[in-house]
């Protein structure tokens, strides 16, 4: 796709594409048919478990490909678990929650996105990784929406799925899903202080507990922080 086509399709799916489409790469490479791996030659990859990787869920209907993937996450995950169709994706999700998630976007009983639109809008969503030839700009509209940071075309190779997920832990995580399943279920007050305690928390157990650490990890003064801890 060209580029007077890429702004024609983000024009008509409205303000939040041209939203995503600055600040998810992810969906711009979709549109235009190119993937994030020429900026990740040569680059030494991150290991999984020093991210908080150990759980991976990948869905394949190609069993040579499932095991490949397999083979290689097995080198850096605790656990790799895999999956088939979306009906047995939907039900792994279920009762399981993997850290990663690596999914073909089109699977024999539907796509990647009815597997990440089932997910609990209360429990956090998983990196996620797509794999496919090809994906439509609405579709790759709504993979972005529902959390994709990254996309893998058809071949992939070993390299290429270290690469692939690198780039997904390099990426901030998106919060959007998350924040749009809470409405209807909690105020918008309610929402602000509970993302505002987990995050000073969670800065605060990084930093080891030092206050100008977990100032400098939210980016606000250590009084901001004082005050917030106050409240």
């Amino acid at each position: 796709m060209e580029g007077a086509e890429v702004a024609e399709t983000v024009s008509q799916l409205g303000p939040e594409a041209r939203r995503l489409a600055d600040a998810r790469p992810i969906w711009y490479s979709l549109l235009v048919g190119r993937d994030f791996r020429c900026s990740f030659a040569g680059r030494q990859s991150l290991t999984l478990k020093s991210s908080g990787i150990s759980r991976t869920l990948i869905v394949e209907d190609d069993p040579s490909l499932c095991r490949t993937l397999k083979r290689g996450l097995r080198r850096h995950c605790d656990e790799v678990r895999t999956a088939g169709t979306a009906r047995r994706a939907i039900s792994v999700l279920r009762d399981w929650q993997p850290d990663l998630l690596i999914i073909d976007f089109r699977l024999p009983d539907g796509t990647a996105i009815d597997v990440l639109g089932s997910v609990d809008g209360g429990a956090p969503l998983p990196r996620s990784i797509a794999i496919s030839a090809y994906a439509e700009p609405v579709e790759a509209f709504d993979l972005a929406r529902l959390g994709v940071t990254t996309y893998l075309t058809k071949p992939v190779s070993l390299s290429d799925l270290d690469a692939a997920i690198e780039h997904t832990l390099l990426e901030p995580p998106n919060i959007d899903p998350a924040i749009r399943n809470a409405v209807g279920h909690f105020g918008l007050k309610a929402v602000e202080a509970n993302v505002r305690g987990v995050m000073v928390n969670e800065a605060l157990q990084r930093s080891n507990g030092s206050r100008r650490g977990a100032a400098r990890l939210l980016s606000v003064s250590r009084q901001f922080l004082q005050h917030t801890l106050r409240r």
